[in-house]
């Protein structure tokens, strides 16, 4: 079973992705934690720098690299399917086209999307997904909180809020899970209650015991 969770920079997937691993793990479940981009490859190494802003690209090369960077790992992702175990990714194949898609309108977006799908169409085929729906406000907040560390898109907010709305589209059209990560009044939710509701909806629509 692969597990994904998506969502905008500042949206907390890392940390819930982390607590999911660690939780599935103490209920017994053999289970795998890989977080995409992977940085240690020639792919991963080439997107690094391009965030850095060491390294230039077009958006469709950039893009390229981070469908290859993922390929890198489609071999092992399979055997530990094979091995039944439960891949938990820090994102994966929605994240490849909607950072592309966000730089365009339609019907240049649509166009974009169709490209990177057929691409990815050899990528394995996730389980579950879900995304994390944190307001814009709120993860501007986050990554506001390590600034000198913010690479080149989240610097650019009018670019990271058509991310957003790319992201939120697109996961409903592929019939991820939204997780609302704030309450009705605009404030972010716990770690815990935001876990929570990831679980209620793993319990729903899975056999795991969780």
């Amino acid at each position: 079973m692969i597990i994904v969770l998506e969502g905008a920079d500042g949206s907390g997937k890392s940390t819930q992705a982390k607590k999911l691993y660690e939780h599935l793990t103490k209920k017994g479940y053999e289970c795998e934690l890989m977080k995409f981009p992977y940085y240690d490859s020639a792919t991963g190494k080439k997107i690094k720098k391009y965030l850095d802003c060491e390294l230039k690209m077009t958006t469709l090369e950039f893009t390229r690299a981070q469908y290859e960077n993922k390929l890198e790992k489609n071999e092992t992702i399979q055997k530990y399917l094979n091995e039944g175990k439960i891949i938990i990714l820090d994102r994966y194949s929605l994240s490849t086209y909607v950072y592309a898609a966000a730089n365009y309108d339609e019907p240049e977006r649509t166009k974009i999307i169709s490209t990177v799908k057929n691409w990815q169409k050899n990528l394995v085929k996730i389980s579950l997904g879900f995304f994390l729906d944190l307001p814009l406000k709120i993860s501007n907040e986050r990554t506001g909180e390590r600034a000198e560390n913010k690479d080149l898109f989240e610097k650019n907010n009018e670019y990271m809020k058509k991310v957003y709305e790319v992201y939120k589209t697109e996961a409903e059209k592929e019939g991820y899970a939204i997780i609302n990560c704030a309450n009705h009044e605009g404030l972010q939710n716990s770690r815990d209650e935001i876990f929570k509701e990831i679980l209620n909806s793993i319990k729903s629509k899975t056999s795991l015991n969780v």
